[in-house]
């Protein structure tokens, strides 16, 4: 299955909200994955990268998950001292922990996102409507 938009999603999402969201992410993930509460809600990037588009070293992650490297070397050995990445010949490369945890990540942002909209649209409709109203 391709991953890529979901990893985008969380990668490319709203900069001005992503720590927070992620952070919230994290929180409700520990409940169910043990040890993701040890983790920096950030390394959630470099996890979505890898899930989605397979092996990557430093350069390639920090590229696409606009991360410093020092950066990312700290929660690359985070998410490998827990067991959500493993180093590989080509950088590092996704644990089936891992992908357990991306997915529910991604569905997640997906509920919480069609949540939002649907609360968005039906606001926009009420003003709508009043403005219908107003107009006869």
């Amino acid at each position: 299955m391709d991953y890529s938009e979901i990893a985008d999603a969380i990668v490319d999402g709203d900069k001005s909200r992503y720590r927070e969201w992620l952070a919230q992410e994290a929180g409700d993930l520990a409940l169910r994955i043990a040890n993701f509460d040890l983790i920096s809600p950030l390394a959630v990037l470099p996890l979505a990268r890898i899930s989605a588009y397979g092996e990557a070293d430093i350069e390639q992650l920090a590229e696409g998950c606009g991360m410093d490297p020092a950066d990312l070397q700290y929660h690359l050995a985070a998410l490998s001292e827990f067991g959500f990445v493993e180093e590989s010949d080509s950088g590092f490369d996704v644990t089936p922990l891992g992908m357990r945890a991306f997915i529910a990540i991604g569905r997640n942002m997906i509920i919480r996102e069609r949540y939002e909209l649907k609360r968005r649209f039906e606001a926009l409709d009420r003003v709508f409507r009043k403005m219908n109203a107003h107009a006869q």
